[in-house]
């Protein structure tokens, strides 16, 4: 059980120099810590680039802290690269990749061509082709559209699709309230979205802050079984 929660804690860790009016994010670094049970279990460290006029460049990398390293060497990383299209986020390729030492225990690759609304798709060494919808995104940059959207509409969509492994799926988000949530010295407003998944074998909160973009401060999940788990944000530079 230790080791099936430390891989779902790190997989689940959730978002410049062109200076620009239309510029939908300024680069960013935001630093999470995960605690379980009270105690520090790992460190995320997430990071927007913008590369070009209309590219960006966007990443997190995980790994275990405090006990939880001495036992545990994962390293859990995501990259998209996007472009903004007609005032919309379109992602160009992603790649997630979970290692366990020098061993691969996760890999999951899109790459997507919006001329034909498809997606080559990778897990491990598993190949497919999947069709997509025109507003279609990865899990990892999904974020950003999510932040978008509350900047610009005070709303989710009604649902977001989002690529996962071979699939595509769709994702629901509602309001559920506010909240003010405590991230160093600063008592933020935050507006609470919440996700149940189909087989409701677990429920996603996350406290959104308007003062940072609507860049999530605090992510909590709570299991089937009552347990839960969360990350806050400790550090964060450019927003």
């Amino acid at each position: 059980m230790h080791k099936i929660f430390i891989s779902t804690l790190l997989s689940l860790i959730a978002s410049t120099g062109f200076a620009t009016d239309k510029a939908p994010f300024p680069d960013f670094t935001a630093e999470y810590t995960l605690y379980k049970a009270g105690l520090r279990a790992a460190v995320s460290v997430v990071t927007l680039k913008r590369t070009s006029p209309t590219s960006w460049s966007y990443k997190r990398k995980a790994s275990p802290v405090g006990i939880v390293s001495v036992f545990r060497s994962d390293k859990i990383s995501d990259h998209s690269d996007w472009s903004l299209v007609n005032n919309a986020i379109q992602v160009k390729q992603y790649t997630f990749s979970h290692k366990r030492g020098s061993k691969q225990k996760k890999y999951n690759r899109f790459v997507y061509n919006w001329k034909t609304n498809t997606a080559s798709s990778q897990v491990k060494d598993s190949k497919k082709t999947i069709k997509i919808t025109p507003v279609a995104i990865d899990k990892f940059t999904l974020q950003l559209r999510i932040m978008r959207d509350m900047a610009q509409n005070g709303k989710p969509a009604a649902q977001y699709f989002v690529t996962d492994k071979h699939k595509l799926k769709s994702w629901v988000f509602t309001i559920s309230g506010k909240e003010k949530i405590k991230i160093g010295k600063e008592m933020l407003d935050t507006v609470i979205l919440k996700r149940t998944r189909k087989n409701k074998k677990r429920t996603t909160y996350l406290y959104l802050s308007k003062k940072y973009r609507y860049l999530p401060v605090k992510v909590l999940h709570v299991e089937k079984n009552g347990s839960k788990f969360y990350m806050l944000l400790t550090k964060l530079s450019g927003l």
